[in-house]
């Protein structure tokens, strides 16, 4: 009865010692799996614009249909921000040093109009309430030009490569002032979301912590101006948190390396699970030459 006793307890161990190895092994191909990509909300889907405030307001000029800014050169291809035109917004007027925004028609008939970006007289346009919704204050740069009263209205416009001047309405026509501490906000925001996604491969980091950081990123991709202050905070803080236990946690790694000439690799709980750092109880660590520690903390 003994041997069959002790047979049935080497048995009972093996198993144990399998259902580990599977456990541990599934929790390993958990992690490498999850190569989830965490990444800022785009620049273009950020802006908001902002309200006309009067004379000498600086602020780039979007354009919601195009996804461009206007600059001094008369093609509207520029998607970046950086390097956009500053505009000096005054009396509903735009001038970057010597370019003026311009829309006009040929002896103020209303006939054939024209548009450009130049250093002729700048246009004093009429600023009409935008279509766009849900981007803050969007505005239409409307001229209203003719002869014995019969007028013709036309609204600056991006079509494609170049400005025209648009008859109708249109998502083409909308515009979205920036200011410049929108373009800050963006570039602050961005570098704190980088700073924390960069988070998420420090194997430190205990697993609620983990799984805290990565709901953060995933909430605040989706940020705006709108919601800038308050996913500012959100990133602020998270990443205060993790330092903060990083710094005032002590994996026991370092005193596992210091006792052997191999170095521990891995922690695993007696169900399989790996952690960042030894806890209470039975630890499992393997070591970088195949062997494994059982190391209890009480």
């Amino acid at each position: 009865m003994k041997k069959i006793y002790t047979v049935a307890k080497y048995a009972k161990s093996i198993m144990l010692a399998a259902v580990m190895t599977a456990s541990a092994l599934t929790t390993v191909n958990a992690q490498e799996a999850d190569n989830t990509t965490y990444a800022p909300a785009e620049a273009n889907s950020w802006w908001r614009g902002e309200e006309v405030t009067g004379k000498e307001q600086q602020v780039y000029v979007y354009n919601v249909g195009a996804g461009i800014f206007v600059t001094t050169d008369n093609t509207p291809t520029e998607k970046n921000i950086d390097n956009a035109a500053l505009w000096t917004l005054s009396n509903n007027q735009f001038s970057y040093g010597d370019y003026h925004i311009k829309m006009w028609s040929a002896a103020g008939a209303g006939r054939d109009w024209y548009t450009a970006t130049n250093k002729d007289e700048a246009t004093v346009f009429n600023f009409v309430t935008g279509d766009t919704q849900d981007r803050g204050f969007s505005y239409k740069l409307s001229k209203t030009e003719g002869w014995f009263m019969v007028l013709f209205t036309r609204y600056f416009n991006v079509e494609k490569d170049k400005y025209t001047a648009a008859k109708t309405k249109s998502e083409y026509n909308d515009f979205l002032f920036i200011s410049p501490e929108q373009k800050e906000a963006y570039s602050t925001y961005s570098a704190l979301y980088k700073e924390a996604s960069e988070l998420t491969s420090n194997e430190k980091i205990s697993t609620s912590l983990l799984n805290q950081l990565k709901d953060v990123l995933t909430s605040t991709a989706t940020a705006n101006y709108d919601t800038y202050y308050a996913n500012k905070s959100t990133l602020q803080n998270i990443i205060e948190e993790i330092k903060t236990y990083l710094n005032s946690t002590s994996t026991g790694i370092d005193n596992i390396n210091a006792t052997s000439s191999a170095k521990a690799e891995a922690i695993y709980s007696v169900n399989g699970v790996r952690n960042a750092q030894l806890n209470k109880g039975l630890n499992i660590v393997k070591m970088s030459d195949g062997s494994v520690k059982k190391i209890m903390i009480k």
